[in-house]
């Protein structure tokens, strides 16, 4: 899907990122973990200025040059609760 939307706008001038953040330290991770018993330790997660720099990093590339794609993790392994449905 991002990549036909690339198709379409990049000659405008337009670039188009797909960002694909691991598990980051929000409200929602915290009541997953609740919700799974699990406890919740948001330092060892991703943190949203960690996701915000990735991308404000991408878009300071020159005109001439795109990141397409970005993919960000946490350091450390750890494990990650389901979300009940």
């Amino acid at each position: 899907m991002t990549d036909a939307l690339r198709d379409e706008v990049n000659a405008k001038g337009v670039r188009v990122i797909s960002i694909m953040p691991g598990t980051t330290a929000t409200p929602r991770q915290e009541a997953i973990y609740q919700t799974a018993g699990k406890p919740y330790n948001p330092d060892i997660l991703l943190q949203p200025q960690d996701v915000a720099v990735a991308l404000c990093n991408s878009l300071l590339l020159p005109r001439t040059a795109e990141t397409t794609d970005i993919f960000i993790r946490p350091m450390q392994k750890f494990d990650v609760p389901r979300e009940e449905k």
